[in-house]
């Protein structure tokens, strides 16, 4: 995958791109499709994905929003 990032103060966006096309049955399928990843601590953010419509299946929108602002940490999805 790769992806672009956009950050402020509280929010994290992610736009990630697949090399394969996917479509999902429902949400939830797509949802434990993405996994996230953040270090130990006592920031944890609060985790929104969707897929684009066809025909940019390949694409995914993720938004992790820091009700105490966004940790100056390194993190993976």
């Amino acid at each position: 995958m790769v992806g672009n990032v956009n950050t402020n103060i509280n929010n994290v966006f992610v736009v990630l791109k697949t090399d394969k096309k996917f479509s999902f049955t429902n949400e939830n399928e797509m949802e434990s499709f993405l996994k996230t990843k953040f270090p130990d601590s006592s920031a944890v953010p609060s985790v929104y994905c969707s897929q684009r419509e066809a025909p940019d299946l390949d694409l995914f929108d993720c938004l992790a929003i820091y009700s105490s602002g966004v940790p100056n940490q390194k993190y993976k999805i």
